[in-house]
């Protein structure tokens, strides 16, 4: 690899693997706050849910589209499997959300609407953790066959979308706090 190519690679690695920290606004005190209800929260998840399912579905797909042709048959059928207990995962956290939802703009009980978002909560952690599996399985196997560049590329593109999924996790955390 020329001198050139190993510096931006490393370069795009740092870039990865450095913490980003919020920005100060124009007055200098930070990233400003915005309270909302917790039924707009629960609308915000809800909506935030659905995207998340539709994007990851579109990354797996494009992600076997890309690749699919450097693993075997057996390979390809394994990381199908992982994106179809994905989209498993990522629908019981659609339903749930959408029932926190329909309950927080009812509105219903404190007690209703809390019960739902922890539910959502515990979705939410299922999906996760499958994330965490599928991610680490699939990267068995196409890490070897994958070029740094595409490597890292892919490694963006899932840091990315869990932190997408991980502020939904917040955002579900926040509904059941104000709740309370």
């Amino acid at each position: 690899m020329p001198l050139r190519g190993l510096a931006a690679a490393t370069l795009a690695l740092v870039a990865l693997l450095s913490p980003v920290t919020p920005t100060a606004t124009a007055a200098g005190t930070g990233p400003a706050i915005v309270r909302t209800s917790p039924a707009s929260d629960a609308a915000t998840a809800a909506r935030e849910a659905r995207a998340v399912r539709r994007e990851v579905n579109a990354m797996i797909l494009d992600y076997l589209d890309a690749y699919g042709d450097r693993v075997t048959a057996a390979e390809r059928e394994q990381m199908e499997g992982h994106r179809d207990n994905a989209d498993r995962q990522l629908a019981s956290v659609v339903v749930t959300t959408r029932r926190l939802s329909q309950l927080a703009v009812a509105p219903a009980s404190r007690a209703r609407v809390l019960t739902a978002a922890r539910r959502a909560i515990v979705a939410h952690r299922r999906a996760r953790a499958a994330a965490e599996a599928s991610f680490a399985s699939v990267r068995a196997i196409l890490e070897p066959r994958l070029t740094l560049w595409e490597g890292l590329q892919a490694l963006r593109d899932y840091d990315a979308m869990m932190g997408r999924f991980d502020r939904l996790g917040d955002r579900l955390d926040d509904i059941a706090r104000e709740v309370r």
